[in-house]
């Protein structure tokens, strides 16, 4: 069972469905007989689907034709980065799992670079693409008083912060971290609306 399972998990993979594939193969690699292919088939279907991701990211999003009268709903947008992020870590996890296997194939020492290659742009594209979704569409005339509002509450928090050596002092300063790091997104928003 565990063969013929694994034999359709390749014949996804080779028909381009590398979401079924990936299903299989994750059945397939938390048994032991065949656990360190089917880690590496893992990780190849999941690259595989990022891939195919980033082949629809370079798509032309094509406009819905309004109807006459209708409101428009704005759509959440969909975060590719993100979704693209998680498929490579989750391939980087996968063939870590099949080198343990083989730790001497250089086959999937190549394939793990290759997975974790982007991640650290990915990442930063995912974050980027997250604050966007959440701040992109404000005008400047409510972002700029939010991220005055919030720096001028991280100022007057900051000095009660300092000079108090409660218990809750690091709670307190992880409060302000957290608004500084808001401010930061709501700069970022700003600067990238400005270029």
């Amino acid at each position: 069972a565990e063969t013929l399972r694994f034999n359709a998990a390749l014949s996804f993979l080779k028909a381009g469905n590398s979401g079924k594939a990936a299903d299989l193969f994750r059945q397939l690699a938390a048994e032991r007989n065949a656990g360190s292919e089917a880690a590496e088939g893992l990780g190849v279907s999941l690259f595989r689907a990022a891939e195919a991701l980033s082949a629809v990211e370079k798509e032309e999003p094509k406009a819905p034709t309004p109807v006459p009268g209708a409101e428009k709903i704005p759509e959440p947008k969909r975060n590719l980065s993100a979704e693209k992020l998680k498929l490579f870590e989750e391939a980087a996890t996968a063939f870590q799992q099949a080198l343990r296997g083989l730790p001497e194939d250089d086959l999937r020492k190549q394939n793990l670079r290759a997975a974790i290659t982007g991640i650290p742009k990915l990442r930063e594209e995912a974050r980027l693409a997250d604050i966007m979704g959440r701040y992109g569409e404000m005008p400047p005339e409510q972002l700029v008083p939010k991220l005055l509002d919030l720096q001028r509450g991280a100022y007057a928090a900051s000095a009660a912060a300092f000079t108090n050596n409660s218990p809750d002092q690091i709670k307190r300063l992880e409060a302000l971290a957290t608004k500084q790091r808001e401010a930061a997104d709501i700069w970022t928003t700003s600067h990238q609306n400005m270029m």
